[in-house]
């Protein structure tokens, strides 16, 4: 059995339906804008018109939805906007992006329910990247790798280079024309690591390309960048980047495009330079000044050594003087000493072989005395035997002279050998003082002058040379001194093994 029910309800068409509710969508909200947030779940550009899906979510559960559009007319007013702010449409409208917009209510019996966008909150965006940035800045100090990089030593030179950044942007060829191009010093040898610089993507590139370049015989690390909006930027406030960098066991050098705001990574980073042009200044830079201050150091320590040099030789001259002089008067004084020590030694053998003389001479005269008053008294001839006797005296008289005499020889003999043996022995121990003294002098003035020279030899541009570093001259002139025109001037450049003679056709100056 069938039982129908006689009273008839009303019943609307979905036209009808979706007019009533239009109709009252366009009483109730046509004039009016209201502010909602909401994040972008899905989105897509058409005709200069932008289609966006819109959500809220709790926990990772959708709770809400709607259609969201942005004409070309709204479009062009939000980018201007956004252009004040250093923002970039296209980097806010981003699936997974939160948003305050400015929305009016639209519903169309056919489309539909529609939140017309007529403005995005810039200020929201911003603090949300702020909030994010100082969220990342608590936790990087928390973990203590703020400080991981300054610890990092970063020499004065540094010839091989890591380059993380990517290939095709301006930024990159700024930073390798200027490490190139420059008049200070240009012999780099670089490791590309290609990488993306924004996008989804970029975050894992620039860690992994961080890493990999770790395992590489590099001098230090450079992350390019060629500047962008706050949003384009965003990406190296990333708490991945920043701690790949921080342990990194190379200096890292950020040359990141910005004017005032530096990212994490800039913190983060042993250096954060402003462009990629100012982080290859840093390089050669930094090698100028080292080879000034080696300049000036050589310079120094000639100067150092010439001085030292002329000081010991005026105090060898000096000594040399003090020691001839005590030589000459130690020497002058022996022998004054020894030819008065002879004299006296002469004297008193003279003195004795007088009386000797004198003695014999009166024994002679006595003998011929007594002898003569014998003869005289004799009534015998004692003239033969006065004869024989003065003969025999004459010859005993002779004979004690030749022993006297033979007896002086002998003993000035004696006398001179003695001093000349024993004398000379104290002048030679004095001259074997004085010449111990001198050598002692002499090699310590040698080690001295030797320690000196060896100082020298470290700033031998031979040995510079043979690390791989050149020296270019004109006219015998570095050029780095050098201010005139030198078109068409011959360029000399020296390396280890080459002397190289090149024409200038074209020389700019470096500003």
């Amino acid at each position: 059995i069938i039982v129908v029910n006689k009273t008839a309800e009303k019943v609307y068409t979905l036209t009808k339906l979706n007019q009533s509710i239009e109709n009252w969508v366009n009483k109730e909200f046509s004039t009016k804008e209201i502010w909602i947030s909401c994040q972008i779940a899905k989105f897509n550009q058409s005709g200069g018109h932008y289609y966006l899906e819109l959500e809220d979510s709790t926990n990772g559960i959708r709770t809400a939805s709607a259609q969201g559009v942005i004409w070309r007319s709204s479009f062009l007013s939000i980018e201007k906007i956004f252009d004040s702010y250093g923002l970039k449409v296209e980097d806010v409208l981003k699936i997974g992006h939160q948003i305050k917009a400015l929305v009016k209510i639209d519903f169309h019996k056919i489309f539909g329910f529609k939140l017309m966008i007529q403005q995005i909150d810039p200020i929201s965006i911003l603090g949300d990247i702020e909030k994010q940035k100082q969220e990342t800045l608590k936790r990087l100090e928390k973990e203590g790798l703020l400080d991981l990089q300054k610890q990092i030593i970063l020499g004065s030179i540094n010839k091989r280079i890591g380059i993380i950044g990517s290939p095709e942007t301006s930024g990159f060829n700024d930073f390798n024309h200027e490490l190139f191009n420059n008049s200070v010093y240009t012999n780099f040898k670089i490791k590309i690591f290609p990488t993306k610089v924004q996008g989804e993507s970029a975050v894992a590139e620039i860690s992994k390309a961080i890493r990999e370049a770790n395992n590489y015989n590099l001098d230090a690390i450079v992350l390019i960048r060629g500047g962008g909006s706050k949003m384009d930027l965003h990406i190296f406030n990333h708490y991945d980047i920043c701690k790949v960098v921080a342990y990194s066991r190379l200096p890292v050098i950020t040359g990141i495009g910005h004017e005032n705001d530096k990212t994490l990574v800039d913190l983060v980073a042993k250096v954060g330079e402003k462009t990629p042009t100012a982080a290859a200044k840093l390089f050669y830079i930094k090698i100028g000044q080292f080879f000034a201050k080696l300049d000036e150091y050589s310079k120094d320590i000639k100067l150092s050594v010439m001085s030292l040099i002329t000081e010991r030789n005026k105090e060898l001259d000096h000594f040399t003087k003090q020691t001839y002089s005590v030589t000459t008067n130690t020497i002058k004084f022996h022998r004054d000493k020894l030819i008065k020590e002879f004299d006296d030694v002469k004297g008193h053998l003279r003195d004795y072989i007088k009386s000797e003389n004198e003695i014999i001479t009166a024994s002679k005269q006595s003998i011929y005395s007594i002898t003569r008053n014998i003869l005289k008294h004799s009534t015998t001839n004692f003239s033969f035997l006065l004869n024989s006797l003065q003969q025999g005296f004459n010859k005993i008289i002779g004979a004690e002279y030749n022993i006297i005499s033979s007896n002086y020889s002998k003993i000035t003999a004696i006398t001179v050998n003695i001093i000349t043996k024993e004398k000379p022995k104290e002048l030679e121990t004095f001259n074997e003082l004085l010449r111990t003294r001198l050598f002692h002098f002499i090699n310590y003035t040698k080690d001295d002058l030797a320690f000196q020279i060896e100082k020298l030899s470290l700033v031998d541009p031979t040995l510079l040379f043979k690390k791989g570093y050149t020296i270019s001259t004109i006219k015998g002139v570095d050029v780095n001194k050098i201010s005139d025109d030198v078109t068409g001037e011959i360029l000399h450049t020296y390396t280890d093994n080459l002397i190289l003679e090149s024409k200038i056709i074209k020389a700019k100056k470096n500003d």
